[in-house]
């Protein structure tokens, strides 16, 4: 597994839960989520509180997208994150709209 260099001295990185916690489980608010899974990167936060979107790192979408009316920065990043195959997805508005992508399969990727 890749794991990045890491500096503690930076502010942590910002993830947003555009659909909310709650789709996620038992997750909450916070780093506890990256300490609890023994994450090897744990300068991270996740937010759920869509207004903090312009000011975070990365925007996660989750099984359902719709295009968010805030100004995104350019080094913002965003994520599909989807359990359907691609068959019963939904066409997406454009290309590159999404910098990751996660899904049920190790090699999917969105094209």
């Amino acid at each position: 597994m890749f794991v990045p260099s890491q500096n503690i001295s930076s502010p942590p990185k910002k993830i947003l839960m555009w659909n909310g916690l709650s789709s996620w489980g038992n997750v909450r608010a916070g780093m506890g989520e990256f300490i609890k899974q023994e994450c090897p990167v744990s300068n991270c936060v996740l937010v759920n509180r869509r207004k903090e979107a312009e000011s975070v790192d990365l925007v996660i979408f989750k099984d359902l997208f719709s295009k968010p009316n805030f100004k995104r920065r350019q080094e913002q990043l965003w994520m599909i994150y989807m359990l359907e195959c691609p068959h019963h997805t939904q066409v997406f508005p454009q290309k590159n709209l999404f910098n990751w992508t996660a899904t049920y399969r190790s090699v999917s990727i969105l094209s």
